[in-house]
């Protein structure tokens, strides 16, 4: 790999804070757009008010950006004169990541052994889990894409606090551990890997013998020990310090517990929330420390958010970066528009953002493009067309005396008609149907012949034909926001919160379809369509020739290259 001397970057003027009007003219904006979406969900609307001209101005701003500014003056140096290379950028240097469950990572048995040291009365339950979620060949496939296709990395769970401790409050490193000296043996994975999460602020997500102390003592808990990781794992240069430190409107679940209730107040216990900063960084001054919060990118606390960072500045707080979630959702839900707006409002506190946990659905995706009886509606649609011949069949037969073979043509003709642009009955079928209206007494003779001969087989490629609808539009969504993500100058990284169906933190939750890859590893439509920007919209590949110093000099994005002699 050919070192590469990169053109010198401007520093950007400092902004000023974000004013009180400019705070409420945040909320207002967002408030509305949230009123203008239940009134189109009314209607039986999309969720974007925009007109599609204005989502492409935007998306065409966002792409010059990205082509002018994201890209630089590249400098390769030690070749051979006049010779044709071809330049590849292998290692680019911005991060395009995801987070991993380190679980699944690790040969079966070692993680067997690390589940049943911390679960010693569930090893029926551990072996069931193990056999139904991964196998060798699955663990070698997933750690390869982590490889390949990712170039940055964050730990769902393994470094959160809660999977730290013991249920007396012993401090276990062992699972970190291993999993630091893992990630020392591929250099490449730990070169943008993010810490995940120092200090979360809910209760439902302390360590078990927390949980019945004091704030107080918790607070001195958290000042102390917890901040010991950032010491023991030096490598790791970036961590999200502070994770949800906002309040939330409270949410009981099932157990009666309030799953939003906050360990401190972001008000009153504020002075927490600055020494946090202060001894983070008297251990590791040079280490980058986050906040980072969702809801963000939907606007809901997206002006509470800007204060908040403000105060913190005020006092002294050095923030290294924001990190914006996005977990998109139906109760969450960020159009285009406002992905842009609230990136453009967090900007204006001039502090590096990063897009740490970004992920969407097909179920949101429906839930949100389409009304809640669509794809039964398609359905019907279909079965209607589909009965309709057995009573065109009988008009036939009661107007005039026809051989079978006229009915026939006649009725064929109807269907096709009918059918128009619907292309999920084959011809076969449509004789099918044809025989058996001119064959039934009666219509439901006529639907239980059918069934019987065909099965669910109309009703499944209606559900695929819909599924595809729904993903088609999920790719147009993440490709629309990577865009701006990218394009978006303080943004310095995207994290996708997990790239694979049955390895995604939605699938195992809530049972949706949030990857890039299935089962056996495919790509989707919409791992497709990212695959395509990451790694090749956004990568430099050329042919070049040395000049007469042996080098070569061209504009790209920043990073890595190889060199290969043609």
């Amino acid at each position: 790999m050919e070192k590469i001397r990169e053109a010198p970057q401007e520093i950007p003027e400092t902004r000023e804070g974000v004013s009180a009007e400019e705070l409420d003219s945040i909320n207002k904006r967002n408030k509305n757009y949230e009123e203008a979406r239940k009134l189109r969900a009314s209607m039986g609307l999309a969720p974007e008010a925009e007109s599609s001209a204005s989502i492409e101005s935007f998306i065409g701003d966002a792409e010059r950006f990205i082509r002018e500014e994201r890209t630089e003056n590249v400098v390769i140096d030690n070749l051979e004169p006049g010779r044709e290379y071809e330049i590849n950028l292998e290692n680019p240097q911005f991060p395009f990541g995801t987070a991993i469950d380190f679980d699944l990572i690790f040969p079966i048995s070692a993680t067997r052994e690390e589940l049943l040291a911390r679960y010693p009365d569930r090893e029926r339950e551990i072996d069931e889990y193990l056999s139904r979620i991964i196998s060798e060949k699955y663990r070698k496939e997933y750690l390869k894409i982590i490889k390949t296709k990712f170039n940055g990395l964050v730990p769902e769970d393994t470094f959160k606090w809660e999977r730290m401790v013991g249920l007396n409050g012993e401090r276990d490193f062992e699972a970190t551990d291993r999993q630091m000296e893992f990630l020392r043996s591929n250099p490449e994975l730990l070169r943008n890997f993010r810490g995940h999460n120092i200090f979360w602020n809910r209760t439902l997500h302390l360590p078990e013998h927390l949980k019945k102390k004091t704030k107080e003592e918790i607070k001195k808990e958290a000042l102390e020990s917890r901040l010991e990781i950032i010491r023991r794992y030096p490598d790791i240069k970036e961590w999200d310090l502070i994770n949800e430190p906002l309040l939330r409107e409270p949410h009981i679940n099932e157990s009666g517990v309030n799953v939003n209730e906050v360990v401190v107040d972001p008000i009153e216990d504020f002075d927490f929330f600055v020494e946090l900063f202060k001894r983070a960084k008297e251990i590791a001054p040079e280490s980058k420390f986050y906040v980072n919060e969702y809801s963000l990118l939907s606007g809901k606390k997206t002006a509470e958010f800007i204060d908040f960072i403000q105060r913190l500045k005020n006092a002294g707080a050095q923030i290294d970066g924001i990190g914006i979630q996005g977990h998109i959702s139906e109760y969450d839900f960020a159009s285009i528009d406002q992905i842009k707006q609230n990136l453009e409002s967090l900007s204006k506190l001039d502090i590096p953002l990063k897009i740490t946990e970004f992920d969407i659905s097909d179920e949101t995706v429906e839930k949100m493009y389409f009304s809640a009886d669509a794809r039964q509606k398609e359905k019907e649609k279909v079965y209607n067309i589909i009965t309709s011949v057995y009573h065109e069949a009988i008009k036939i037969k009661g107007l005039k005396s026809s051989n079978n073979e006229d009915i026939r043509s006649v009725l064929m003709d109807f269907l096709n008609q009918n059918l128009g642009e619907i292309k999920l009955i084959s011809d076969e079928e449509k004789g099918l149907i044809v025989s058996q209206a001119i064959e039934s007494s009666s219509e439901e003779e006529f639907v239980e012949k059918l069934k019987t001969k065909m099965g669910n087989t109309i009703k499944a490629r209606i559900d695929s034909e819909f599924d595809g609808k729904v993903e088609e539009l999920r790719s147009d969504y993440v490709k629309k926001a990577m865009i701006i993500f990218y394009g978006t100058q303080l943004v310095e990284g995207v994290y996708v919160w997990g790239f694979q169906d049955r390895a995604h933190w939605r699938s195992r939750n809530f049972g949706e379809h949030a990857g890039f890859f299935n089962d056996d590893f495919e790509t989707n439509q919409v791992g497709n369509e990212y695959l395509k920007l990451t790694q090749e919209t956004w990568r430099t590949k050329k042919l070049v020739v040395a000049n007469s110093q042996g080098q070569a000099t061209f504009r790209g994005f920043p990073g890595g290259y190889s060199t290969n002699p043609r």
